[in-house]
């Protein structure tokens, strides 16, 4: 970047919005979300009150990067639209209290920062990104605490997190300068005008103009090198739009990005671009990943693909977002057993395989999971790697279906193993091992009804308290220790029947069980007592249906 085209300044908030001939502040295409929370607006109002209470004479509220077009109406705001939001936020503030004195004279003046034009041609000085654009127009418009009050209730429990961070921040200062309110109304008015002096006159930026986009771009990642709080997800989209105005397709590719924002959020990005540029290169460094599937498409080629991909992933966090009931269902099944590296593995299978292969190699993947991970315990890392080498190659065209099979097999666990882990696994939440006994329960059953893994609650035989055990049997204290959380010790129990038995002696859940119509119970009701011999007999009759579901 060429010195000369950088022209510092030092502007204090007066100068930065006093903006005239129809100009504004619009935050880029790339740039992220309003991500500043009370925390952060917390040291702004505390440097504030610094101020004010004398002990410092100015503020210098950091760093803005601005780039201007010739001929433009536009500052694009390449780094420092946190601040920029946040003060247009506490002036906002301000203009409600004041609102509240019939105080117009300053509320006009405050509305000059915040809008220009007339009734009639009015817009906001600064333009935020789609993503905020909408509600911080809107709150800008409410003309008292009241309004705003009443606003909020309907819209906030609605709200992505980066708007809810907008209200959260504005509310902050709402309380703040509510909280030293004087009962005298000219006594509240100098104070709200000394507020507003030492925030127009003794909070200070230091501005970097850029003229050329393509400088623009450069700053936006050096700023980055250097210490500045940008995401790689921010980079990505910054290095996407760059190459897509220099091949004239950046609105096309916009709208990608908003379709591919949809699908799958902001705050899921950066995970996304992780499994997805593992499909197109082998770097280490999720950026150079990133910057070598940019460089070798056109911009508008990525975004397309930005977008199909996404279309996948979000099945990957949001199982229902299939319209096939079986996809849907391995989906959900993979998400309780807690896994997700094999996400670059299967975008990279959807564009090579039919439909119909993809659920085969779900179905593969579902099974290998449960062995290897969830009953094995075994390192994570080695499929993880596989997974991605894997997701390279299919896309190279170079590995079939059998191929694929035969890599993960090597990574399998023998049915010794499984069935030593099996016999041996603790489990001290509930979630895999409702999972497990319902898809028990479904293998015994005869009917098509399937399990609700959620509804239905997990009940240990041998209670985790076992006081009225213990007292007929004190053997029962080595036992719990031994196997209370193994699944033979398991079994399933809809919600009312479990909450009337809690720690009650054996032969009281059996009368209890008996109510129940779930297969899992049929022989565990014939017994007269629950000790290890039993324990381990229905840890065998679990194992043997085990080997048939998750069989590879």
């Amino acid at each position: 970047m060429k010195k000369k085209d950088i022209d510092p300044e030092k502007p204090n908030v007066h100068d930065i919005f006093s903006i005239t001939g129809g100009l504004r502040y619009i935050i880029p295409k790339y740039q992220r979300a309003y991500a500043w929370e009370k925390e952060n607006a917390e040291k702004l109002w505390k440097d504030i009150n610094n101020i004010i209470n004398k002990n410092d004479s100015d503020y210098f509220i950091g760093t803005m990067v601005l780039s201007q077009e010739i001929g433009s109406q536009n500052i694009e705001v390449i780094d420092g639209q946190q601040r920029l939001t946040t003060l247009c936020l506490l002036l906002f503030a301000l203009y409600l209290h004041y609102e509240e004195l019939d105080s117009s004279k300053a509320n006009q003046h405050i509305l000059k920062y915040l809008k220009i034009g007339d009734i009639d041609d009015e817009y906001e000085v600064l333009t935020l990104s789609r993503v905020n654009l909408t509600l911080f127009r809107e709150i800008l418009n409410q003309k008292s605490k009241l309004q705003y009050k009443e606003y909020k209730t309907k819209k906030y429990a609605k709200e992505i997190e980066s708007n809810k961070y907008i209200f959260d921040v504005l509310d902050y200062f709402l309380y703040e300068i509510e909280k030293n309110k004087n009962n005298d109304k000219n006594l509240e008015i100098t104070r709200l005008n000394e507020l507003l002096k030492v925030i127009r006159n003794n909070i200070f930026f230091l501005t970097l103009k850029v003229t050329d986009y393509s400088e623009a771009s450069k700053l936006f990642e050096v700023l980055n090198n250097r210490g500045v709080d940008l995401t790689k997800a921010d980079l990505i989209k910054n290095h996407l739009f760059a190459k897509a105005e220099e091949q004239k397709s950046l609105t096309k590719v916009e709208e990608n990005w908003n379709k591919l924002e949809d699908n799958i959020g902001i705050d899921r990005l950066e995970q996304f671009f992780r499994y997805f540029s593992l499909v197109y290169s082998e770097k280490d460094d999720l950026y150079a990943r990133m910057e070598d599937t940019i460089y070798i498409q056109s911009a508008m080629t990525v975004s397309q693909s930005f977008v199909k991909h996404s279309n996948k992933y979000r099945m990957f966090v949001e199982p229902s977002y299939s319209n096939d009931d079986k996809e849907s269902t391995l989906y959900e099944e993979l998400k309780i057993l807690g896994v997700s590296q094999f996400y670059s593995f299967i975008l990279s299978c959807y564009d090579k395989f039919t439909h119909t292969e993809v659920i085969g190699l779900l179905e593969f993947i579902l099974k290998f999971t449960f062995r290897y991970s969830t009953i094995c315990g075994k390192n994570p890392n080695k499929p993880e790697s596989l997974y991605a080498d894997l997701a390279y190659t299919i896309n190279r065209g170079n590995k079939t279906l059998e191929d694929i099979k035969n890599e993960i097999l090597k990574l399998n666990p023998s049915d010794q193993e499984f069935e030593a882990s099996f016999n041996e696994r603790e489990f001290k939440s509930t979630k895999i091992p409702r999972y497990i006994l319902g898809k028990i329960e479904e293998q015994f059953s005869t009917n098509e009804k399937i399990i609700d893994f959620e509804a239905v609650h997990l009940e240990h035989i041998m209670p985790k308290k076992i006081d009225k055990w213990e007292k007929n049997n004190p053997e029962y204290k080595k036992l719990h220790q031994k196997y209370l959380d193994k699944i033979g010790n398991m079994t399933l129990l809809s919600e009312k029947i479990n909450t009337s038995i809690k720690n009650d002696l054996f032969s009281a859940k059996v009368s209890a069980y008996k109510k129940s119509e779930l297969i899992l119970l049929k022989e565990i009701i014939e017994l007269k007592e629950w000790g290890e011999e039993e324990i381990k007999k229905n840890t065998l009759r679990y194992l043997e249906e085990a080997k048939k579901i998750w069989k590879l």
